[in-house]
């Protein structure tokens, strides 16, 4: 099992996350914004929003 650890969830770093739970990887994340966990699971919960 591969992981990764990205720090700052904006843009890009939803993108990467994204792109690696969807390949199976285990992800581990860093944003010291308060509002970034909910805006995590917006941005990688699969479906309509």
């Amino acid at each position: 099992m591969s992981r990764l650890a990205v720090i700052g969830t904006g843009v890009i770093g939803n993108g990467w996350i994204a792109r690696a739970l969807a390949q199976g990887w285990d992800v581990v994340a860093f944003d010291p914004d308060p509002q970034a966990p909910a805006r995590n699971r917006l941005s990688t919960t699969p479906g309509p929003r």
